[in-house]
């Protein structure tokens, strides 16, 4: 037998490195979980319907804590379900700018709208539903549009629903 130290196989590894996968699993999700981490906005729940011949609009404003701090429902006068979306949008952002926020995340169910919102393109006959929307994002600082399931809006669709039914 020889006398030789044996040598390791592994990469030498910095000082306080952890040697364990699950370890670094560990830190490497903490890691992505700090870069994600953004301070709590203010939430505008939206959405829109048409049935029947019948089209409305409806938001729930919560505080970056989640108390809601302003909700509405009303019909409106329109023919496609985008235009009930924006009607609400509209609503939400001017109730927020009476409300003085700085910014402010709007949540959608419709892919469509939130597509138009964030540089998709769009049909020309969308004009004249964004119109509204365009008309008070300057009132609010930093205004971010994101598409969320049916399921995760249901309060408000429930809302518009009532609406549609009275």
């Amino acid at each position: 037998m020889s006398s030789r130290p044996q040598r390791t196989k592994t990469a030498k590894r910095r000082t306080g490195a952890t040697r364990k996968d699950a370890e670094r699993r560990r830190l490497a999700a903490e890691s992505r979980a700090r870069q994600d981490e953004q301070p709590p906005l203010p939430v505008a729940w939206c959405d829109g319907g048409v049935r029947g011949g019948r089209a409305a609009a409806a938001f729930v404003l919560c505080s970056a804590a989640g108390r809601v701090i302003g909700e509405h429902a009303c019909v409106v006068n329109t023919d496609s379900v985008e235009e009930a979306e924006c009607a609400a949008v509209a609503a939400a952002l001017e109730r927020a700018a009476e409300l003085r926020l700085e910014e402010l995340e709007v949540r959608l169910d419709s892919q469509v709208v939130v597509g138009w919102l964030t540089g998709a393109p769009r049909p020309g006959w969308s004009r004249r539903a964004l119109r509204p929307v365009l008309a008070q994002l300057p009132r609010i600082g930093r205004v971010s549009f994101r598409w969320v399931p049916r399921e995760a809006n249901a309060h408000v669709d429930r809302l518009v629903a009532e609406a549609l039914a009275g």
